[in-house]
């Protein structure tokens, strides 16, 4: 029934029936808003309703208030640390290879700005050793991603694997005096077949485990062995001088 009033044309309500409660309602989305239950099914069906406008006017009240919104982003995650963490990991596990995809595209595509990014990052003063979960306090050595301490003892793991390595493949024997290595390799040292002042490399194909005293007996020679190797792997040999 529509009723004219003073010049203007007035509409009255028509109402209608909750469909949660099923009290009288005039809501043009079915649902009152009288209860908890009928308040969130009403939230939800405006929120479907109107799901682009929400969207764009929540997009243009981040960008007016991103200080704002990154604060509330920092506290949100520090309540929530735990579950996002657990959620992240869910995600990545679903995920596994298109995500291992997607970052091998992403690392092709801005290959140089990442070396560049990491590059700058380990310049920065003041970065944690990369122990500091098992209780270390020292900074990182700039240009590396750990302390001082700890990139020694690292450096000597190497050395020592290194070592094994070496004397595995030469079946325990030393190359230059033909007899046994001690077991615990003592006094062992790592020789460049081909002497790096003679153009030798630093790739494991052109070391060998020498006795200290072979090492030193050694020197710079070029020997039979060392001038195969340069031979098939193609390297210029710097010949000494003539007396």
């Amino acid at each position: 029934m529509v009723k004219a009033t003073a010049g203007r044309t007035v509409t009255p309500y028509e109402f209608g029936q909750c469909e949660i409660c099923g009290r009288r309602s005039r809501s043009g989305l079915g649902v009152c808003q009288e209860t908890p239950e009928c308040r969130t099914e009403y939230n939800r069906r405006f929120r479907a309703l109107r799901r682009q406008e929400l969207r764009e006017y929540k997009q243009q009240d981040r960008k007016r208030n991103l200080e704002r919104e990154r604060t509330r982003d920092r506290e949100r995650y520090a309540r929530n640390r735990e579950a996002r963490r657990a959620l992240a990991r869910r995600i990545r596990h679903a995920n596994r290879e298109r995500l291992a995809e997607q970052n091998r595209i992403y690392r092709e595509a801005n290959r140089e700005a990442l070396a560049e990014r990491r590059r700058e990052y380990m310049k920065r003063p003041g970065r944690q050793c990369r122990y500091a979960a098992s209780g270390c306090t020292q900074y990182a050595r700039p240009g590396g991603n750990c302390c001082q301490e700890h990139h020694t003892g690292r450096a000597r793991r190497r050395r020592a694997t290194k070592r094994r390595r070496l004397a595995g493949a030469q079946g325990g024997q030393c190359p230059w005096c033909t007899g046994p290595l001690p077991a615990n390799l003592a006094g062992t040292q790592i020789d460049h077949i081909i002497p790096v002042s003679r153009g030798g490399t630093d790739q494991e194909w052109n070391l060998q485990l020498l006795h200290g005293r072979c090492n030193r007996k050694k020197w710079d020679q070029l020997t039979p062995r060392a001038r195969a190797l340069a031979t098939e792997h193609g390297i210029a040999l710097v010949l000494p001088e003539a007396a």
